[in-house]
């Protein structure tokens, strides 16, 4: 589980959040 690589699904929330983020 350590260091392991986001999922998929993971990564698209973190970029969501992060684009949420930056716009805002």
């Amino acid at each position: 589980m350590t260091n392991a690589p986001p999922t998929i699904d993971e990564k698209m929330d973190l970029t969501i959040a992060t684009n949420d983020d930056l716009t805002t």
